[in-house]
């Protein structure tokens, strides 16, 4: 098989960009993050390894810059630099668990996300 008929990933990736770039029409999405290993410096000085479920809403013309775009989101987030102190060993991870599109915005929402449903995180051994 000489291949002819695949598409190098790295032309599909430069291809979807191609396709995002040149589409004017945005649409609404909710994306679903859940954010893991964040260690949280409280109001105490303590500090605990937390978990965090949030949903960000956003306007992209697609799924895929959707989900980029939120992710970015979280990570320039100031209030939440302030409080996470991992170092470059042990760095916390964002992972998108959905995206939703959706013809309108929900009633009483925060944009651009809502707020952390913060969880224990457990140990590892």
């Amino acid at each position: 098989m000489d291949g002819s008929n695949y598409i190098k990933l790295e032309h599909l990736v430069y291809l979807l960009f191609f396709l995002d770039e040149n589409s004017n029409e945005t649409m609404k999405y909710r994306v679903f993050i859940n954010g893991k290993n964040f260690l949280i410096k409280e109001n105490d000085n303590s500090v605990e390894r937390l978990g965090f479920f949030t949903n960000v809403f956003i306007e992209a013309e697609s799924q895929y810059k959707a989900e980029h775009m939120a992710l970015q989101i979280l990570r320039d987030d100031k209030e939440l630099k302030e409080i996470v102190i991992n170092s470059q060993e042990d760095l916390p991870i964002l992972t998108v668990e959905e995206i939703c599109e959706l013809e309108d915005w929900p009633v009483g929402i925060s944009f651009p996300r809502t707020g952390l449903s913060l969880y224990p995180e457990e140990e590892e051994e």
